[in-house]
């Protein structure tokens, strides 16, 4: 065999985690990049497979090979309309993200290992999983539209002018990309709450809220943040929540666990009150409310809103009807926020790029006086054609839906005065983001809320037709809108071909929302603020490494993690939970930090006999003082007797055919891409399936078993131009177990950062 490959023992240097982590080129592919191509195959393949009702079927291939095959061109061209893939994407990043978490903390644990490649395979983990389990574990069945209604005496006019305006609502957008994938209904009273009803036809959801029966009410509060919790626990991800109400929360201890589910379900959360009160007065007294943990909020409901990127309307009973047009504004399957800021005077001038094709504008006086305004064109014109969503003295929501020129448009409002705006609007184009942090080698994704002070990195990724656009800079903006610093961004891609850009960055606020700014596809300034915003605090909570994170039917697990009080002196709560219930108890409850103490938190979880197959629950660590507040999420395995049998001999593999023309100058010749270079090579273990990947153009990479059916042992193909006459390969087991080898006839061989 030539002297030219070089067989190496361990994992090769091109499978890093991510591009953020550095050390190879933007078209070297990643953990994080094989994994975004497999599972966007499979999802392709699905889509291929179950045409929505009405269009027309698809051949094979149509969608699974299109050219770029990216989440934004995929949904575009399944639904054939401007559907975002986000809810798509946080589905795909939480798996990226688990096995980035392996990278630090279960690297000899093979059970944690979610083996991406295996996604790609066609059919395979669609017939494993089931249809209904495959779109819900890749929330490809679009939003909930969820109504948490307070069912008191005092509601019963709210809840029939509720009903009259939103059946009409969802009437209109009925059988369009916009509408929701369901509709929930989550009645709370006290002490009742539910039952939960959930259905997919309008009709059967006028139905649910005709039947609510109004009792009671004498007092306040009520128990309205079982009935957000309950509703945040039932909705798909990324949905839309309404809650009605006209009293305060008699539960507001589960705010913290409620923000907690906000921030896992990225869902919105729409407060609309007619009144308020927090104790036991007469309904409809309103009143400043101890709940909120911010001096700037009136009371929770208009802090969640604010938290999760809603609407808060506080309201008449006789004028309800007048704020409930914000439900349009939900109804919207490609939402951005164009831009968020604080207006001091009469004019505010804001970006329209070619990618928009609606526009909302949101004006609401921070003195809450009446005012006027007017939305102009580029050229100076005013806009006509609006349609006024709401039309209060103090707060004013229009929406445009034909734009005819692109560029500056401009709001006036008058008198002159304190604002607060907000541009809405539909596009794909729209950018995500994370939050990173140094990990010995990599630059991986952090768990829970960043401490304030403390560095990261901001890794900004663009979906939608991005190819040309520039990202320039990264603007920090308050929760008023004000900008608070900006910070110019390192462009880069990933080999998939996704637009990147990363930032160092401090932060400093309590709460910052990200906008980034710089010019779009088409040439034209653009603006996009992504609606999560990000939270600090000043305690975290740290995973302890080498921890085992298994248990067998019957068996205990202890799992261990830091606190950490970056904080003043403090007395902070504990408390632990999971989805499965498998929790025995956790020590301590609470103690006392001083600033830079840690302490460790322990919980115990059992798993009951009748866990005879795989189970997997998410045990959630949170830790509280009265001015911070944190948590931590693990997962938690039930792993049957039979599956834990250790197998630590590696797969091997064998080359069977190699081809290689790329020698002398023909890799550097303007024609390199005519040359083709192959080999073909085997791949086997003796317990388990292998899983090849590729860190360079895995497309160009075909496996299959060499009996039929038997995934132990596969015969490999993969070919390149002699532009690129390098591959990186590696094989491994179900276990963890590694082979693998490299191909470099690159002249001359290229020098390591």
């Amino acid at each position: 065999m030539s002297s030219q490959m070089a067989f190496v023992g361990r994992a090769v240097a091109g499978f890093r985690p991510n591009h953020e982590s550095g050390g190879i080129a933007p078209s070297d592919f990643t953990d994080t990049d094989i994994t975004e191509v497999g599972v966007l195959r499979a999802v392709a393949w699905y889509m291929e497979k179950n045409p929505l009702p009405g269009k027309p079927t698809m051949a094979p291939g149509e969608l699974e090979f299109m050219k770029p095959l990216n989440a934004s061109g995929l949904f575009k061209a399944y639904f054939q309309a401007d559907v975002s893939p986000n809810r798509f994407g946080k589905a795909l990043k939480e798996i990226i993200d688990g096995n980035n978490q392996v990278e630090i903390y279960h690297t000899e644990d093979s059970s944690f290992f979610f083996h991406c490649e295996d996604v790609g395979k066609r059919s395979s983990f669609l017939e494993l999983v089931g249809r209904d389990v495959f779109q819900r574990f890749f929330n490809l069945e679009g939003y909930s539209l969820t109504f948490v209604i307070d069912t008191t005496g005092s509601m019963a006019n709210d809840i029939q002018q509720v009903k009259e305006v939103s059946i009409k609502l969802l009437r209109k957008y009925s059988g369009s990309p916009d509408a929701p994938y369901n509709f929930i209904l989550v009645p709370f009273n006290d002490p009742d709450v539910g039952p939960v009803r959930v259905t997919h036809s309008v009709d059967r959801f006028e139905s649910f809220i005709s039947g609510l029966t109004v009792t009671g009410g004498g007092d306040c509060p009520e128990m309205s943040l079982t009935g957000l919790k309950l509703a945040l626990q039932e909705s798909m991800p990324r949905s839309k929540i309404f809650i009605f109400t006209d009293a305060g929360a008699k539960d507001a201890s589960l705010l913290d666990e409620v923000k907690v589910l906000i921030d896992s379900s990225k869902s919105e959360v729409n407060s609309a009150l007619t009144g308020y009160c927090s104790s036991r007065k007469r309904r409809g007294t309103v009143e400043e409310s101890p709940e909120a943990s911010h001096r700037r909020y009136s009371n929770l409901y208009e802090e969640l809103a604010a938290y999760s990127g809603g609407y808060y309307m506080m309201t008449s009973k006789s004028e309800l009807t007048q704020v409930l047009g914000i439900m349009e504004l939900s109804l919207n399957a490609a939402p951005v926020k164009v831009t968020r800021a604080r207006l001091r005077g009469t004019l505010f001038s804001f970006p329209v790029d070619e990618t928009l094709t609606e526009i909302t504008v949101s004006i609401k006086s921070t003195s809450s006086s009446r005012f006027s305004m007017g939305v102009l064109q580029p050229s100076g014109a005013q806009v006509t054609s609006t349609e006024t969503v709401i039309d209060r003295e103090s707060y004013k929501v229009v929406k445009v839906t034909r734009i005819d020129q692109r560029g500056a448009w401009s709001v006036t409002v008058s008198p002159s005065g304190s604002y607060e705006v907000e541009i809405g609007g539909k596009s794909l184009f729209d950018f995500s983001y994370q939050v990173m942090q140094q990990w010995d080698e990599y630059v991986l994704p952090i768990q829970g809320r960043p401490v304030k002070g403390s560095n990261y990195t901001v890794s900004l990724k663009m979906a939608g037709e991005s190819e040309g656009a520039q990202v320039q800079r990264l603007v920090s903006v308050s929760e008023e809108g004000d900008s608070m610093g900006s910070i110019a961004l390192n462009q880069t891609s990933d080999a998939t071909g996704n637009l990147l850009a990363i930032a160092p960055l401090s932060f400093q606020a309590a709460t910052t929302l990200l906008r980034v700014e710089g010019l779009s596809p088409g040439g034209l300034n653009f603006s996009r603020v992504n609606p999560d915003p990000v939270s600090t605090e000043s305690v975290k909570i740290v995973p302890i490494a080498g921890q085992n994170g298994t248990m067998p039917p019957g068996g205990l697990l202890e799992v261990s993690v830091l606190v950490v009080n970056d904080g003043s002196e403090a007395s902070f709560s504990f408390n632990v939970w999971d989805d499965l219930g498998f929790l025995q108890s956790f020590r301590p409850s609470g103690s006392v930090l001083n600033p830079g103490e840690t302490l460790i938190l322990t919980a115990t979880f059992l798993a009951t006999g009748d866990n005879s197959s795989f189970a997997s629950s998410i045990a959630t660590f949170t830790a509280r003082s009265s001015s911070a507040q944190n948590y931590l999420k693990l997962s938690i395995t039930v792993i049957p007797e039979t599956a834990l049998e250790i197998d630590e001999i590696p797969p091997v593999h064998r080359l069977l055919n190699f081809y290689m023309p790329c020698v002398g100058q023909i890799q550097h010749q303007a024609d390199c891409s005519r040359h083709i270079w192959n080999m073909r090579f085997s791949a086997r273990d003796a317990h388990s399936a292998v899983t090849v990947r590729i860190n360079t153009d895995p497309s160009r990479l075909s496996c299959r078993p060499r009996r039929t059916k038997d995934s132990k042992d596969v015969i490999c193909q993969y070919d390149a131009n002699c532009c690129s006459p390098y591959a990186e390969v590696l094989i491994s087991d179900e276990n963890g177990n590694t082979d693998s080898f490299t191909v470099d006839y690159r002249r001359p061989r290229p020098t390591v950062a």
